[in-house]
């Protein structure tokens, strides 16, 4: 059995590991060879941490913030809301038409 990105097993709970970070992206191999470095986007991500990439925590809460050599000012975090896939929002309007007249009024 394998698992998914988020380190769930299919037979499990549904629910993701806290201890190992988000991975951020894989290494794939093209059919020509050539590795290609694919960013991952997580749909419906629950809370996770922006300093260590572990579910379940939020920054203010890490050990990493108490960690040595920790600043508040670092811009190159490597976890960030960029890891969040974009969701349709609930109010979007989906329109399909039938016909061949492009231009008839609803």
């Amino acid at each position: 059995m394998t698992r998914d990105a988020l380190g769930v097993h299919p037979l499990n709970s549904g629910k993701p590991k806290r201890l190992n970070p988000l991975k951020r992206a894989i290494k794939i191999r093209s059919l020509t060879g050539n590795e290609l470095l694919v960013r991952l986007t997580y749909e419906r991500l629950p809370n996770y941490c922006y300093l260590c990439g572990c579910l379940g925590l939020i920054d203010k809460y890490c050990e990493v913030r108490f960690g040595e050599g920790f600043t508040t000012n670092d811009p190159d975090t490597q976890y960030g809301p960029w890891l969040r896939a974009p969701t349709p929002g609930r109010d979007e309007l989906i329109v399909i038409r039938c016909g061949s007249n492009p231009d008839q009024q609803f």
